[in-house]
């Protein structure tokens, strides 16, 4: 807080204060009720409340920023009865949970958050814990954690990041170019990438080098018993799921050395990912903040159906991992990167 911000909050009924000035220690007021409010609501563990405490911190600096523009209180304290009306009043705002646990969507995330079109204060509080990073909880888990009163942050040994309405939900956050891995294995530590590299294709991996080796186009030029074997091994296969292998290479072998023969295997063993790493971790719903740099809105990527081929087709994009490397995230060899389209 600067000089002029502590000089207005210790005085902040002196009448010489303009009427804008006046509304604006208000508007700061109103944020401190809410954030009591939401913080109010349940038991928390430490880092989502310092993850909470942030948001509101950013918020009213923000609004000390903009107070000049017309606008911007109004859609300021529009926005704080809002919030503060989804923890007074749930139930009037139960049919916002219906879009995050039924369907396959990917809608703007100011849509779930703003209590009018045009409030552009909506953008503002979805920002203000977007741009905050914590090893704890996830951004994406404190905002949907403020913005759904009956949500809970996930214990470590439960399934997704967060629950709402006891539905759990897995979060992840990308940008363009940015990725997800998701897991083919349970086991962290399945390391069989460079044997199957040396045993199937002649080629030893030398550490620390990086390798041109492991595009799909490499498995898919084997034989069809050496890619069963190929991938039976990598992905630690079960003789049904050996069977929709052989299925999909017939179909890719069928299209020849193309293109469209490399995307309906990625798009296979895609969906295949997903649905693995929805059994794996045990959560209903997958949930994909994506910003969308394009079109300058941070969107939200919802998926509840894992057979919806034509939304996941159109929506994301998938790279399998065939070879050992190229990922800084804690899982096996075999995982497969999804990025939003």
């Amino acid at each position: 807080m600067n000089k002029d911000e502590r000089d207005m909050k210790n005085n902040k009924y002196n009448t010489e204060y303009s009427e804008r000035e006046k509304d604006l220690l208000h508007t700061r007021d109103k944020i401190d009720h809410v954030q009591e409010t939401v913080l109010g609501k349940c038991k928390r563990p430490p880092a989502s409340i310092s993850a909470i405490e942030g948001g509101f911190k950013t918020l009213k600096a923000d609004i000390v920023d903009d107070y000049e523009d017309p606008d911007a209180l109004e859609h300021a304290a529009d926005f704080m009865d809002f919030l503060e009306g989804l923890y007074v009043n749930p139930k009037k705002h139960k049919s916002r949970n219906s879009i995050l646990a039924n369907g396959n969507h990917r809608i703007p995330l100011s849509q779930i958050c703003s209590p009018a079109k045009g409030n552009e204060y909506a953008i503002k509080f979805i920002n203000a814990f977007m741009s905050r990073s914590s090893r704890s909880v996830g951004k994406g888990e404190a905002l949907l954690d403020v913005l759904y009163p009956d949500s809970e942050i996930s214990l470590s040994k439960e399934p997704g990041d967060i629950k709402i309405s006891g539905r759990s939900y897995e979060i992840k956050s990308t940008s363009q170019g940015s990725y997800v891995s998701l897991k083919m294995t349970e086991n962290t530590s399945h390391r069989v990438a460079d044997a199957l590299q040396k045993k199937y294709f002649g080629i030893e991996r030398v550490s620390g080098t990086r390798t041109t080796w492991g595009k799909v186009n490499d498995l898919l030029a084997l034989p069809l018993d050496k890619k069963l074997a190929f991938c039976q091994e990598l992905y630690d296969l079960s003789d049904h799921e050996l069977s929709d292998f052989k299925e999909v290479f017939a179909a890719c072998d069928a299209l020849g050395n193309s293109k469209e023969s490399e995307e309906h295997f990625k798009e296979f063993i895609g969906i295949k990912a997903l649905k693995k790493y929805c059994e794996i971790d045990g959560f209903d719903t997958l949930l994909v903040l994506h910003q969308n740099h394009r079109d300058d809105i941070l969107e939200l990527v919802i998926l509840n159906d894992f057979d919806d081929r034509a939304f996941i087709s159109k929506n994301f994009r998938f790279t399998p991992s065939i070879s050992r490397g190229g990922c800084n995230q804690s899982v096996g060899d075999g995982h497969v990167t999804l990025k939003i389209k």
